[in-house]
């Protein structure tokens, strides 16, 4: 093909949670990167919707139901799907992001497209073998899956050559940020510590297993030679995370911290927004850290059974902490007993996260990020 050549529509397809698709704005960027002329459209869960407002690169979105791809909803909602995929006009490139072979091979009848991307074909057949088991469910990996997915999909049209690694990111207009103020004027002109103790949840799943349980404690000890604490915590949470932020809302405050507690109490975009404006930012794999990746953000972030290294970026603002366990028991489902799931925080020293949050304390807390 003609190097000049570019698709001139491109549908991307993922049907994935939150912080998956704060991770799939890394090959966003990157395919934008590549073909800055192309229309790009994403196909994803309705799920998304208040999401997809913060994120640049996209000229138009399909928003389709969260639950269709689930038993028994797939055998009604999924014919209609297939129907729509039928009537979309021809495209140039399709992309899909999904890693069950099964839908994937319904996309490549119904979708029709000059060319196809899928996962575990061609030169991406290795991205959903069995090894690459944390992977697998959500193809959402920073530095691997998303470069090589739009590796391929440069390699199409002789533009590999060009393909260069992209941070994640999210846009927030100013607009907001003055609604944010107005709806909490307390945070105006404030320097705290933003801390998720909360596990969040995959379209509706609960995940409680990826609750830090120790956040209270590591807490308490970085900053256990003051008697009046000199750092603010605002608490973030959502709907299902009412339980951790009380009790750590509660301990926190029984020792003199100056606290705040925004669980639930804030949409997605004031959601940002807190993360935003916070010095830094301590958090369990869950959507914050994604959230801080995107916006260069400061962050420590725990690990409990999962694989680090599909969701961390690492970088000179970023600090994770993991155990040293082989086998995980969360890949995208919890497979396991919670005693089990205690091991992997057991394994981590606590006193090392009081350090580092000591650390992150005095390198970023006084300096105005906003």
């Amino acid at each position: 093909m003609n190097e000049n050549h570019f698709p001139k529509k491109i549908i991307l397809l993922n049907f994935h949670a939150l912080g998956d698709i704060v991770i799939f704005t890394t090959a966003l960027n990157i395919l934008r990167d590549i073909f800055p002329d192309s229309e790009i459209s994403l196909w994803t869960y309705k799920y998304s919707k208040d999401l997809l407002k913060h994120i640049l690169g996209i000229n138009n979105v399909e928003l389709i139901d969260n639950n269709t791809f689930k038993f028994p909803y797939i055998l009604y909602k999924g014919p209609k799907l297939l129907f729509k995929f039928y009537r979309t006009n021809k495209v140039d490139l399709v992309i899909s992001f999904h890693p069950n072979k099964y839908i994937n091979f319904l996309f490549v009848i119904f979708l029709r497209s000059y060319y196809k991307i899928i996962p575990g074909k061609g030169g991406l057949k290795d991205i959903v073998a069995k090894d690459f088991k944390s992977f697998k469910h959500g193809l959402n990996h920073y530095n691997e899956i998303m470069p090589k997915i739009c590796f391929e999909a440069a390699k199409l049209y002789n533009k590999e050559q060009f393909i260069k690694f992209i941070s994640p990111s999210l846009y927030i207009k100013d607009n907001d940020v003055t609604l944010f103020l107005e709806k909490f004027p307390f945070l105006i002109n404030l320097n705290y510590i933003a801390v998720f103790p909360g596990g969040g949840s995959n379209i509706g799943e609960k995940t409680n297993v990826r609750q830090y349980p120790y956040m209270a404690s590591v807490i308490k000890n970085a900053f256990s030679v003051f008697e009046h604490k000199p750092a603010v915590i605002v608490i973030l949470g959502g709907i299902d995370d009412y339980s951790v932020c009380n009790k750590l809302f509660i301990k926190l405050k029984s020792d003199n911290f100056k606290v705040f507690n925004l669980q639930s109490k804030t949409n997605i975009t004031e959601f940002i927004i807190a993360i935003k404006k916070a010095s830094f930012l301590i958090t369990g794999d869950s959507f914050p850290l994604h959230i801080a990746s995107a916006l260069n953000k400061p962050y420590i972030v725990i690990f409990g059974p999962t694989d680090y290294k599909e969701k961390f970026l690492k970088t000179e603002k970023s600090y994770a902490f993991y155990s040293n366990k082989k086998e995980f028991l969360y890949h995208g489902k919890f497979y396991g007993d919670k005693n089990e799931a205690l091991k992997f925080y057991e394994d981590i020293n606590k006193m090392d996260i009081s350090n580092k949050i000591k650390e992150f304390y005095n390198t970023y807390y006084e300096k105005d990020f906003y």
